[in-house]
């Protein structure tokens, strides 16, 4: 299930090991983070680029799944409602003002062709979660294969766990496209 907690890797920049940016550049180049994800979760966790879980708000809203805290009233001719959504929207205006500040200043230091590449990975990872076409990795059991059943969407599939032979093999399965593979 989607928890509100994460896991996170973090450096201590105050050890000498690690204080330059560009070993802990290095370190993370060399990280398959999803490998980690996969070992440390199995098929119930996933990468995330941030501070955030997938049950936390922040994704939710940016997925759809649930509303944003001000909404316009639906009868706009009702005055104390309109009224009412004016002044919490401006608010909410107020209190972000700080945030949006601080992310202006702090953008101006990133190299525009990074930025532009993540600007490119977060939209792609909104649209895919907007469509719900996120892929899911499972792990494939000797049960799961024996029986010919999906380990994700629990379906048979038939015959195409029989690509599954060896250590790294993966198949997509052909009902809900999950990615399935054996240790």
């Amino acid at each position: 299930y989607p928890r509100t907690g994460l896991s996170h890797i973090a450096f201590c920049c105050e050890k000498d090991t690690v204080s330059s940016e560009a070993v802990r550049q290095a370190i993370a180049w060399c990280m398959d983070r999803d490998a980690i994800a996969m070992d440390y979760t199995g098929s119930y966790g996933k990468r995330i680029d941030s501070f955030y879980g997938l049950g936390q708000w922040m994704y939710q809203l940016a997925t759809g799944n649930v509303k944003p805290p001000i909404q316009e009233p639906k009868n706009k001719n009702d005055s104390e409602a309109t009224a009412e959504y004016k002044k919490l929207k401006y608010a909410y205006k107020v209190k972000t003002e700080h945030y949006q500040a601080r992310k202006k200043e702090l953008i101006k230091d990133i190299d525009p062709q990074i930025l532009s590449l993540y600007n490119k990975q977060f939209e792609q990872r909104k649209t895919d979660a907007q469509k719900k076409n996120m892929k899911i990795v499972s792990e494939m059991s000797e049960t799961n294969i024996k029986t010919q059943y999906c380990s994700a969407c629990y379906k048979h599939i038939g015959n195409t766990v029989d690509r599954l032979k060896n250590s790294g093999d993966w198949v997509e399965c052909p009902e809900c496209y999950s990615i399935l593979f054996i240790k």
